[in-house]
C-alpha cells in the first residue's frame, strides 16, 4: 500500500498520517515517517483525530477507512445517529477534511467526490 499521495491542495491516506510516536500529537514531519508510522496510522480513529485538531493545515486530507455517519453523528447526535435510520453516509467534507467511507456494506452505497486542482 503507497502510505499517501499527495497534491497541491490534497493529501489521500488509508485512514490519517502519522503522529508523533508514542504521542497523541501532530506531526509536522509526518512526509517522512518510517514505514511502521505509516502502518499505526492506517488503523487510527479519524474522528477523534479531526476533533483533536491534528490534520495538516495547509492541505486537505482525503480519506476512508472509517465510516462518514460517525463524523456526520459526532457533528450532531440530535440530528444524526452513527448506524441508525437517521444515520448519514455521504461524504463529510470541511476545509480540513473529505472522509469518504459510506459504509458500504450497510447503506449500498459508494461515494463519489470530484475534485479539481
Amino acid at each position: 500500500m503507497q502510505n499517501f499521495y499527495q497534491t497541491e491542495r490534497y493529501v489521500f491516506v488509508h485512514s490519517w498520517i502519522p503522529l508523533v510516536e508514542n504521542a497523541f500529537q501532530f506531526n509536522s514531519d509526518w512526509q517522512n515517517a518510517d514505514d511502521k508510522l505509516w502502518a499505526k496510522a492506517r488503523w487510527l480513529n479519524p474522528v477523534e483525530l479531526y476533533n483533536k485538531k491534528l490534520y495538516p493545515k495547509d492541505k486537505t486530507l482525503v480519506f476512508g477507512h472509517w465510516h462518514c455517519s460517525a463524523f456526520w453523528a459526532n457533528m450532531d447526535r440530535t440530528k444524526y445517529s452513527e448506524f441508525g435510520k437517521n444515520a448519514c453516509f455521504e461524504p463529510f467534507i470541511t476545509k480540513e477534511i473529505i472522509a469518504l467511507d459510506a459504509c458500504t456494506t450497510l447503506s449500498k452505497k459508494v461515494n463519489v467526490v470530484v475534485l479539481e486542482d
